[in-house]
C-alpha cells in the first residue's frame, strides 16, 4: 500500500469517461505516475455521523436537546479543584510567556534553515507556534 507524503495536497478533478479512457475537465501539474482514484458516478450527499452510529442532526432542536443534555452533565472538577486547576494554569502561562521569545526566533530559524535546504515545513506549525507571541500582551 501506497500513502501520499504528508507535504503533498490531495486534488479533486472531475472529469468524463469516453473510450476507455478518462479526459479531465481540467489540467493538472501532476508527476507522471500519480496514483488516481476514480469515482464512479455522481456521490451522495455527505452523511456526518456521531459516536454512537446515529447520524449528526443539525437542526435548532437537535441543538438544544445537545444543549440540554450537556447543561444535565456533573462537572467534571469540583470547586476547588477547578480553581487549583485556574491557578496553575495561570503560572503555568506566566513560565510559558518568558520563553515565547526565544521560541519565537527558534521556529524562524528552523523555518529558513530548511527553506534554503530545499525541505518542506508545515507552515501551520509555524503559525501555530507563532500565535502565543501575538497574543502575549492579551493572555490572562
Amino acid at each position: 500500500m501506497r500513502f501520499a507524503p504528508f507535504d503533498r495536497h490531495v486534488n479533486r478533478v472531475t472529469g468524463t469517461y469516453r473510450n476507455g479512457k478518462v479526459a479531465l475537465d481540467q489540467p493538472v501539474d501532476w508527476p507522471e505516475g500519480t496514483l488516481v482514484v476514480w469515482e464512479y458516478g455522481v456521490q451522495p450527499e455527505r452523511v456526518d455521523f456521531c459516536f454512537d452510529g446515529s447520524p449528526w442532526e443539525d437542526t435548532p432542536e437537535a441543538n438544544q436537546r445537545w444543549v440540554q443534555w450537556f447543561d444535565s452533565l456533573e462537572p467534571v472538577l469540583t470547586k476547588q479543584e477547578l480553581e487549583r486547576f485556574e491557578s496553575e494554569l495561570r503560572s503555568a502561562r506566566d513560565e510559558q510567556k518568558a520563553l515565547l521569545p526565544e521560541s519565537a526566533i527558534e521556529f524562524g530559524r528552523l523555518y529558513a534553515e530548511l527553506r534554503r535546504a530545499g525541505r518542506t515545513f508545515q507552515v501551520p506549525d509555524i503559525q501555530i507556534g507563532k500565535l502565543p507571541v501575538l497574543f502575549t500582551d492579551t493572555m490572562p
